[in-house]
């Protein structure tokens, strides 16, 4: 048996979790598999799980998809807000906690007894939110030309999320996961400056409200968005999820987030693991851990969730959770 499969621990997988994000020395390097199916899925370090619509499309966008595509989501085709007045009518649902959170703490107990540490996904935190209720162009022409519109909108989204939050801390979730995509392959998709003028004081208000019950803040971000890193870590975030180091440059993420932020990543879903490399993969593995973990920890790897829609084969698979094992261990 090879020697990095022979690694033993002293601490709980929940112990070494939290001493991965807050850089207190873990023994090894967690797996995050949480959006994962089987066999992933048990091996992850950590759960994470939404709270109940309503009632089905609560939100009332619609997605569409092509017959033949039986791996994605689709897109937004049908946006409910096409006027000014559409915008500064809107009213989110309700949030009826005893509803939507019915059966949570019960769950979040039983995983921690697993050993598992424990999440609370709010989705989107407001941002994609946006983009689906009013659609991407409409979006960022209301950003430049109707800013009071956007934000009395947006507003009202956070308070949401703010309440779903609160729902999470009182059922026991560790911590809070949540998304927006950001970035383009080369840049921010709008300015930093009106990035700051707009979302910032949202995502403080998010992190803040995660903060005030002790959990921690994890944002999964896609393209190229180094022109907010050092905002987001200001604000409080804690983990953030990167599909596509390379896009960032880890050299650069080592520099100006390495110690202040818990990188959640992985060899490059873009250019890396669909490609099937095993020595492109193992290389990436290695430079994630050198540059982007440390003895105190910042680094845990992710596997992500739906590999063969993006042309991920089985093989590969297998291979990439053998070098997040063999480059998990710090000692």
């Amino acid at each position: 048996m090879p020697e990095h499969f022979m690694a033993t621990t002293t601490m709980t997988n929940r112990e070494n979790f939290i001493r991965a994000v807050h850089f207190e020395k873990p023994e090894r390097i967690p797996i995050n598999t949480c959006f994962s199916q089987e066999p992933y899925l048990s091996m992850s370090d950590c759960t994470c799980y939404g709270f109940e619509e309503l009632r089905p499309n609560e939100w009332d966008y619609h997605y569409s998809k092509a017959e033949s595509d039986t791996e994605t989501f689709g897109l937004v085709n049908e946006h409910p807000l096409n006027s000014l007045e559409d915008i500064l009518a809107f009213n989110p649902p309700a949030t009826e906690p005893e509803k939507r959170f019915a059966g949570l703490a019960k769950q979040f107990d039983q995983d921690k007894k697993n050993d598992k540490y424990t999440f609370g996904c709010i989705g989107t935190y407001v941002f994609e939110r946006l983009q689906n209720l009013i659609g991407m162009e409409d979006l960022f022409d209301y950003i430049y030309n109707e800013p009071e519109a956007i934000k009395t909108i947006g507003d009202k989204i956070v308070d949401f999320q703010c309440e779903m939050i609160r729902g999470f801390a009182k059922c026991g979730a560790d911590g809070i996961w949540g998304g927006d995509d950001w970035g383009l392959q080369d840049r921010l998709m709008i300015s930093p400056v009106k990035w700051r003028e707009i979302f910032k004081p949202w995502y403080k208000k998010l992190f803040d409200t995660a903060k005030e019950y002790g959990m921690i803040n994890y944002m999964h971000s896609c393209g190229k968005n180094n022109e907010i890193i050092p905002d987001l870590i200001e604000l409080g975030l804690d983990v953030i999820e990167l599909h596509q180091p390379t896009v960032y440059g880890v050299d650069w993420l080592s520099e100006h987030a390495g110690g202040k932020l818990c990188f959640s990543t992985t060899a490059d879903v873009q250019k890396t693991l669909p490609y099937g490399d095993p020595v492109a993969i193992e290389k990436e593995m290695a430079a994630l851990k050198e540059k982007l973990g440390s003895f105190d920890g910042g680094l845990m790897y992710i596997f992500y969730g739906n590999p063969s829609a993006i042309g991920v084969s089985d093989e590969t698979c297998q291979f990439f959770i053998e070098m997040c094992k063999k480059y998990q261990w710090y000692r």
